[in-house]
């Protein structure tokens, strides 16, 4: 019997010759990896717990105050929000009771499956090398890390955005059998109930898988795809009349009206203004500084994608197609945390370009591929540095950083029998959330006139009302965008330092209080007499 040696250059016996770096760097562009550090990201910024803002407070009020009926209804305090992310966070109150960790888990729930069902779609739309890009990218998006572990919609708008792009897919990949097609039509009826724009998405991939079937000529698979957008068509009009229509949508259509695309555009202004809210986009939901290379890199995509799978392109593209239509009928902005839900159709083009950068730089010089992408991503990684370090100011650059919490916790603690409490009136939502959740007992309590009309002739009035009391706590948040619309904070202090004298003060990010004697004039007042 002849024993066989293998050879020390076989299969069996060959050593890996891989160098450190080249393992280093196929561990961080790993899946798990990726995956991992976005929930670490999501992690820390709900784990900060930082003070509920005024949207937030609103909202929560109309969750803690109304029953599962009452949800129905409108909404008060100037808030709108899906009856299904209703109801969901008012079941998980009811178990977990009203504090911002119970009132924020759904969508920080959201924002973690969020990168999971995202990696599932990159796998489906992307060659193998795009799909570290398309992670990276979603993990570390400064917006989509910050809405995870805010009191709105917005971060489940995206999970339910991704559910239906995946069903979307799946359908197709199955060439619309009967039974996929029925999963993709309920993932869609059903998400209309939980994420506004969730209408756009199901109609848009709805309306994709129609447009390639008939290029196909497959006049089956675009009946059962014009079915499921008829289902689609079903579900909202039975959400619009039992429930949006009773909505002042009026309200929320001027509030956002600068956000709305012009249509038709009839002047110079109004091209501006669809270009640079395409270069918005890649701001917001994306986190890039440098928002020209995004949109560069953007554009490289679909240009690739068309070329390479017209079809997917078609499905990730129709919905935000469906979109702009939607604002160019003054129905929807295209501005803001609205078009969070876009960040799945953006980081996947934007994936698929980079490739194509790196392509490009190949045929000519490495170096230039790898600087693009180090500039492109130079900012967000500075950004989620700041994050993990210090996430409750990190939030301030996204949106409103209003530390009522622990500015009503020291009034509290300070509250003595006869003190008086005068909230600016923008504070009221969160003040009137923060003494439930405190149990802070405050007996006499003023809540400031809305000054945005008439500044000038109001504030002096309202303020005049404290005067004689020798310990009023004055209370301010929410202060910079009513500056924009001829508020003065400062003024009003001012005012306060010349009809009194300042006691005490307390000071955190976005909130702050001053105690004022109102009972003699001060020095100031008494110079100007």
């Amino acid at each position: 019997m002849i024993k066989r040696f293998s050879s020390p250059t076989s299969p069996d016996n060959q050593v890996s010759t891989r160098s450190p770096s080249i393992i280093v760097f196929s561990f961080l562009a790993s899946p798990i990896t990726l995956i991992g550090f976005g929930i670490l990201l999501r992690t820390v910024q709900y784990a900060a717990n930082p003070s509920l803002w005024v949207d937030e407070s609103a909202l929560a009020l109309n969750i803690i105050q109304r029953t599962y009926v009452d949800l129905l209804q409108p909404l008060d305090y100037g808030q709108a929000a899906p009856v299904g992310f209703l109801l969901l966070e008012k079941f998980v109150s009811l178990q977990l009771g009203f504090g911002e960790y119970a009132l924020r888990l759904i969508p920080f729930l959201s924002g973690i499956a969020s990168l999971f069902l995202f990696h599932a779609l990159a796998k489906r739309c992307l060659v193998r090398e795009a799909i570290p890009w398309a992670l990276f990218l979603f993990a570390i998006a400064s917006p989509l890390v910050y809405y995870s572990s805010e009191l709105k919609q917005y971060s489940s708008d995206v999970f339910i955005t991704l559910v239906i792009l995946l069903a979307g897919i799946r359908a197709r990949e199955k060439n619309l059998a009967l039974c996929s097609v029925a999963m993709f039509g309920a993932a869609g009826a059903a998400g209309i109930w939980f994420s506004q724009p969730a209408t756009f998405v199901a109609g848009g991939v709805a309306l994709a898988l129609v447009v390639s079937c008939v290029v196909r000529k497959d006049w089956g698979g675009a009946g059962l795809a014009g079915l499921a957008g008829t289902v689609f068509l079903l579900s909202f009009s039975a959400e619009y009349h039992f429930l949006i229509r009773n909505i002042r949508l009026d309200y929320f259509l001027e509030f956002w009206s600068r956000d709305l695309m012009p249509f038709p555009p009839s002047s110079p202004w109004h091209l501006y203004w669809i270009w640079e809210t395409f270069i918005l986009l890649f701001f917001f939901p994306m986190g890039l500084a440098l928002k020209g290379m995004g949109a560069f890199s953007f554009l490289c995509g679909a240009i690739s994608m068309l070329k390479r799978n017209r079809d997917t392109l078609f499905i990730l593209f129709f919905p935000a197609l469906v979109t702009i239509v939607a604002s160019a009928l003054q129905r929807y902005p295209l501005r803001g945390r609205l078009v969070l839900f876009l960040a799945p159709f953006l980081a996947i083009l934007m994936a698929e370009g980079i490739i194509r950068v790196f392509e490009m730089g190949r045929a000519k010089r490495l170096s230039a591929g790898v600087l693009f992408v180090v500039l492109l991503f130079l900012q967000p990684l500075a950004d989620a540095a700041v994050n993990l370090r210090y996430p409750v100011e990190a939030r301030s650059q996204l949106e409103h950083s209003e530390e009522v919490r622990p500015v009503l916790w020291y009034i509290r603690d300070h509250w003595r029998q006869g003190d008086l409490m005068y909230v600016f009136s923008p504070s009221e939502d969160a003040f009137r959330y923060y003494s439930l959740l405190l149990r802070a007992d405050f007996r006499e309590v003023i809540i400031g006139e809305n000054l945005r009309k008439g500044f000038e002739n109001t504030y002096r009035k309202d303020l005049d009302r404290l005067r004689g009391r020798r310990r009023v706590w004055v209370l301010f948040s929410h202060v910079g965008e009513d500056r924009g619309k001829g508020v003065n904070v400062e003024r009003m202090v001012r005012y306060l330092e010349t009809i009194g004298n300042r006691q005490d003060q307390v000071r955190h990010s976005g909130a702050f209080a001053y105690l004022f004697d109102l009972t003699v004039s001060s020095e100031t007042e008494k110079q100007g007499k």
